[in-house]
């Protein structure tokens, strides 16, 4: 798709109201060596006069961030990226590549990261393989493998729409991995309303995401109620996973959804309602025999009964004239006795 495609479509996504902390979504597509200087200048060719792959340097493979909406200040930085030279988002592509999943990267620091307010980030990618080409097998996936469509995320401003340490009592810290190392490199994401050391109300769970575990620890102060905490826990561990599962969804159905699929999908309801209203319109038709069969049977109904009543009404009649001639042969007989 073209470039004004891929915005339109992000656009309609309403991404940044709906998943706050989602700094875009992208497109990084596959660039062989061989291939590198005329595909830099198609794109310098498409008005960015400045565009090029970087980090510079020689490779044997690159990667380049090609489509990225919204294309604000801070995605402009992320502009012919190479993801794949970078360890860490490196083996999340890998892992996505190669088992056609989604795949959750460690902890990064986002190239979108140009102020004073750094924030530790992760990246989902999703591969994108050749059309018509087959990827069942794991090398026939690297071989037709095209590039990644990825979002980047900003840690904090995802995490806000979804825990208030003020309103819990709680204190929550996400670090990377799942070997419980809650050293400041691995940190994701803190809160700090409590003194973590000195409290002994303490969580700690992992949650497993795309390939990737998190670490979670929830920390309550002295004065907060361990009942409450107890019964309380589960329910935040739970809402916690079923949000960045429900993210991870969201994600993977997102860019999975094909044009096709929904024609087909429009298709098939109007398929439904033509034969709905057919059928509608069948009963519709049976009703109204049913109807006019209803006035048939009543007239004759009425007809029948007028008849039995002219039948009753001459049967009436005679049977007073014969008791009537009764009358006047009994009066007659009696004359003549006289």
């Amino acid at each position: 798709m073209s470039r004004e495609e891929w915005r339109a479509y992000v656009e309609s996504l309403n991404i940044q109201d709906t998943f706050p902390g989602i700094q875009g979504v992208g497109y990084s597509e596959i660039v062989h060596p061989e291939d590198l200087d005329v595909y830099i200048e198609g794109v310098q060719d498409e008005g960015f006069s400045e565009f090029t792959v970087h980090p510079e340097g020689e490779r044997e493979i690159y990667t380049s961030i090609i489509y990225l909406e919204p294309f604000d200040v801070r995605n402009q930085e992320a502009f012919g990226f190479d993801m794949f030279q970078e360890p860490t988002r490196r083996k999340a592509m890998e892992f996505a590549r190669d088992t056609d999943t989604a795949a959750l990267s460690g902890r990064v620091t986002l190239v979108q990261e140009i102020d004073a307010d750094v924030q530790a980030g992760f990246l989902i990618y999703l591969p994108l393989y050749a059309k018509d080409i087959p990827h069942a097998t794991l090398g026939e996936r690297r071989g037709s493998i095209l590039g990644y469509i990825y979002s980047p995320f900003r840690m904090n401003n995802f995490m806000e729409d979804i825990f208030s340490a003020e309103q819990s009592g709680l204190d929550l810290e996400i670090y990377d991995g799942s070997n419980q190392n809650f050293l400041p490199e691995n940190e994701m994401y803190r809160t700090a309303i409590v003194d973590a050391e000195a409290s002994i109300l303490r969580a700690v769970r992992t949650l497993e995401i795309g390939g990737h575990a998190w670490t979670v620890r929830y920390t309550a102060g002295t004065g907060y109620g361990f009942d409450f905490f107890r019964t309380s826990l589960p329910f935040i561990v739970l809402g916690s996973g079923i949000l960045f599962s429900i993210l991870l969804f969201f994600i993977t159905y997102v860019l999975n959804t094909r044009r096709e699929k929904a024609a087909l999908l429009a298709a098939q309801i109007t398929n439904d309602l033509n034969r709905r209203t057919e059928e509608n319109e069948k009963i519709a038709q049976e009703l109204e025999k049913v109807n006019e069969d209803l006035k048939k049977q009543s007239a004759i109904l009425e007809q029948k009964v007028d008849e039995v009543e002219r039948i009753n009404e001459h049967l009436v009649g005679r049977e007073i004239k014969m008791v009537e001639l009764k009358e006047k042969l009994k009066k007659e007989g009696k004359d003549t006795e006289t």
